[in-house]
């Protein structure tokens, strides 16, 4: 979205986005000294060059630290270990391993052992399919059989189950499409376990679900949090009231083009400056703490202390790529954040947060005033702005209007992760596509559900609370294979419930 906010998008320099443009993917294979060893080499050349036309990833292999065309043979020790030096060194963010003509178990399971343990990436295997037998009955590869002990191997030593590519050749359709749900689920790892999160205020004490346990976010994701009273925000603000800061001007320009302020009087009569001074100041202090994420306590000393609330501003971060989800919610920060790094190399950060608030003839409604979206807050008294133009709705109207987002009829998958009865915390997501509905003052849209009635009892059965973080795009395929990459507790708490 830099090229609606050019100004803020200058002001953001310094802040390093959650998730990365490019992520390290790992990829060796492994070979015995038995038949055909230069077939075998042929076809992983030609896998790595297929692999390597990918913008989005940077293909690592073992070559780099002088093993021949980047496959180990079974035996070769000190290979095995300087392989795993190297990816560790380059902190890679999956890793791809494949048996040759056969392959060695051995050389797959440390290789699997040693880089999970210290990365806690996902670490998957791929075979191509044999060679057809030759005219004299030799087989110039035996892949498919080598594969089942290298992965039980695997399984063992890494004390997790590897994944799996498809059963699919080199240059099919079906492979490309493994390996993009691969690239997803590895930056998607990653961006979670890349949260510094900004937060603003103290934790949101009546909602218990969103605070989930510190220790154990800390313990599984790596999780980091500053804190920051709200009471300096406000404080900031004011006194910039009376002294802006000198991109105050530039940026007050800018946003005035999304927010029309026009007709704010009465108790808003600085709301318009309001805003920008606390857009600029979170960003200044998202670079001061490097923090890449923010969550603000919205309730309630904003509106004491400036008589206002700043949701528009939490959308306009979300859409700049810095997930900002409302009242302190830390779990809703890692679902933001797994949902937006599957979407690396699209065009628009399409991310959402907001409340599932109301069934409308079996249409869920999802609404809030503002944190998903600089734009859709209709005309009101009480918010005291009118927004003509923005990320979601050029018009407000009712629901969404076609291509400035979304458009009607596209899948949109919502995602949270709160703990289950066990206190586990559990990954729960559901979909729907998108639909016009009943018009409700606040930025909102509908989803149509195949099966609304499957919907209301999935959300009463499953740890689904009012805050849901989501993105534009069926995510459920993406979201189950990730989630065991987390430690996440899924099953079976996922819905398809598109027509």
């Amino acid at each position: 979205m830099g090229e609606l906010y050019p100004v803020l998008s200058e002001l953001m320099a310094g802040v390093e986005r959650v998730r990365a443009d490019k992520i390290k993917i790992g990829v060796v294979g492994t070979m015995r000294r038995v038949f055909q060893e230069e077939f075998g080499r042929g076809r992983f050349a030609e896998l790595l060059a297929q692999v390597g036309k990918d913008a989005r990833a940077s293909i690592m292999t073992s070559e780099a630290v002088g093993v021949p065309d980047g496959i180990i043979y079974a035996g070769e020790l000190d290979q095995i270990q300087d392989t795993v030096n190297h990816f560790l060194g380059e902190k890679i963010d999956g890793l791809i391993i494949i048996p040759i003509n056969y392959g060695d178990e051995e050389s797959a399971a440390r290789l699997a052992a040693d880089v999970y343990r210290a990365l806690r990436i996902p670490v998957y295997t791929y075979i191509w399919p044999d060679a057809p037998i030759e005219s004299d009955g030799r087989r110039l590869s035996d892949n498919e059989c080598g594969i089942l002990p290298m992965r039980q191997h695997m399984r063992v030593t890494m004390g997790k189950n590897p994944g799996y590519f498809p059963f699919c050749d080199i240059g099919s359709e079906r492979l490309s499409a493994a390996w993009d749900s691969f690239i997803r689920v590895c930056s998607g790892v990653r961006t979670v376990r890349n949260i510094r999160l900004l937060q603003l205020g103290a934790a949101e004490p009546t909602f218990y679900a969103i605070e989930a346990d510190p220790d154990d976010l800390r313990k599984r994701f790596g999780f980091r949090s500053e804190s920051i009273d709200i009471w300096n925000l406000i404080n900031a603000v004011q006194e910039s009231l009376e002294n802006p800061p000198d991109w105050f001007s530039s940026l007050h320009g800018e946003l005035s083009k999304t927010l029309d302020f026009s007709g704010v009087e009465g108790k808003f009569p600085d709301l318009s400056a309001k805003l920008t001074l606390a857009l600029g100041w979170i960003v200044e202090q998202l670079k001061e703490k490097q923090s890449n994420c923010v969550t603000i306590r919205c309730w309630e000393e904003l509106l004491r202390g400036l008589g206002m609330l700043i949701c528009p501003l939490n959308g306009i971060l979300y859409s700049m790529g810095v997930m900002a989800p409302c009242e302190t919610d830390k779990p809703g920060v890692i679902a933001s954040a797994l949902l937006h790094g599957m979407g690396i190399g699209e065009e628009k950060d399409l991310n959402v947060f907001a409340d599932l608030t109301r069934w409308d003839d079996g249409k869920p409604l999802w609404w809030h005033c503002g944190p998903f979206s600089a734009a859709g807050m209709r005309e009101c008294s009480d918010c005291g702005a009118r927004v003509v133009e923005g990320w979601i709705l050029k018009v407000p109207a009712a629901g969404l209007v076609t291509g400035a987002w979304g458009n009607l009829g596209d899948p949109v998958t919502f995602a949270q992760i709160r703990p289950n009865e066990d206190g586990r915390l559990q990954l729960s997501a559901l979909n729907g596509e998108i639909c016009e509905g009943t018009p409700t003052i606040g930025t909102y849209f509908y989803t149509q559900m195949a099966d609304p009635e499957m919907a209301w009892r999935f959300i009463m059965d499953y740890p689904f609370d009012h805050h849901c973080s989501g993105r534009v795009g069926n995510y459920l395929p993406l979201l189950k294979e990730a989630a065991p990459w987390l430690g996440l507790d899924t099953k079976p708490a996922f819905l398809n419930n598109i027509g």
